[in-house]
């Protein structure tokens, strides 16, 4: 079908006012096109077009795509990588804390989402940190963070990544709490979804039930509680 005519045919209409429905087949042009199309068709109506309403419109079109040309450009200059996103973890902090580099070779320390492990200083802290280190330390892992208003990420109070370590489709934060090497963590709970939080929480009732790990101890004092006691 040949291109509409940028001025309409019918010589009943006001040229300075154009009818809805040529607004509506403008709206449709604008989404149907891509970004180039779209700058030079409001550049063309702005150079032939009569001045009017015309002109206000295709004003409106031009800033709307340069805007949207400015995100785009933005977002592929950034040195910051967004959502979730594949890293190799580089160093053990402890049981629920590691560092990981990205492909972009920015550095990141992540705080495992869901979990607390004991303290390095306390029992079962240095076992917490061993067990994790084995599972994954320099192994090629991908961090899921649930992006957080205006943030890409979940961010906690020192600045760190809340998030889903992932190894091989496994769930590693949860694992750490199947071995009983950490409690469920329910500080960030808004940050898993419904299925992580029951499976979560089930992993350590288990792991209470069957006296693994750290729950094999008389008394285990949790992370927070210990804390608190040694500020």
């Amino acid at each position: 079908m040949p291109p509409r005519s940028l001025v309409p045919e019918d010589k009943h209409v006001n040229l300075h006012k154009p009818s809805v429905s040529y607004y509506r087949n403008d709206y449709n042009i604008f989404h149907g096109c891509g970004t180039g199309n779209l700058v030079q068709m409001s550049l063309l109506k702005l150079l032939k077009e009569p001045k009017g309403y015309n002109v206000i419109f295709s004003l409106k079109i031009l800033f709307m795509i340069l805007k949207r040309l400015l995100i785009i450009i933005l977002f592929s200059i950034s040195t910051y990588t967004y959502g979730d996103f594949n890293a190799q973890v580089v160093r053990i902090v402890d049981g629920d804390t590691i560092q990981v580099i990205d492909s972009n070779g920015i550095k990141f320390k992540i705080r495992l989402l869901g979990i607390d492990t004991p303290e390095l200083k306390q029992r079962f802290g240095y076992e917490s940190s061993l067990s994790l280190k084995k599972i994954i330390d320099g192994k090629s892992v991908i961090i899921i963070s649930k992006t957080e208003k205006n943030k890409p990420y979940t961010l906690g109070r020192y600045k760190r990544i809340i998030g889903k370590i992932i190894l091989n489709g496994k769930d590693i934060n949860l694992e750490m709490v199947q071995k009983g090497m950490a409690w469920h963590y329910k500080k960030y709970i808004k940050s898993q979804n419904v299925e992580d939080r029951q499976s979560y929480n089930n992993a350590e009732q288990d792991a209470r039930l069957n006296k693994i790990g750290l729950w094999s101890d008389v008394n285990p004092v949790a992370p927070w509680e210990w804390r608190k006691l040694n500020k």
